[in-house]
């Protein structure tokens, strides 16, 4: 074997050498990028919930004697939060279901045939 053989057998021990450790290194960071995006999703949804209950908060001491405006945005709250189409809070008595209050519903069609009996179907 000549020198020239081992200088390019060298030559590609280091190239392949080299690409491991590149590779490694990209999975690393691909890790890396994850656990981050993950963190601050997480840290996201814990300020989101924060910021709902300190507007409950709000609410509530703005108006110690009707919970009407408490129930509409924790309504509100939780259709944003749920990313849902509608959220409502709802107070069965016994014999009626009553609305206290609902968001994001414009679509829901309450059908009801007496007093026993409730249907909610959404329209469309």
């Amino acid at each position: 074997m000549t020198a020239s053989n081992d200088t390019t057998t060298d030559l590609y021990a280091l190239i392949a050498m080299l690409r491991a450790e590149r590779d490694a290194a990209l999975s690393e960071k691909a890790a890396l990028t994850r656990a981050l995006a993950n963190r601050d999703s997480e840290h996201g949804e814990r300020v989101e919930h924060q910021s709902a209950t300190v507007d409950v908060l709000k609410a509530m001491s703005a108006s110690p004697g009707d919970p009407q405006p408490v129930f509409d945005l924790i309504v509100q709250r939780a259709q944003e939060l749920c990313n849902s189409k509608a959220a409502g809070i709802y107070e069965y008595d016994g014999g009626l279901v009553h609305i206290r209050a609902d968001f994001g519903a414009r679509d829901l069609v309450v059908l009801h045939s007496d007093y026993d009996s409730l249907t909610l179907a959404m329209s469309g």
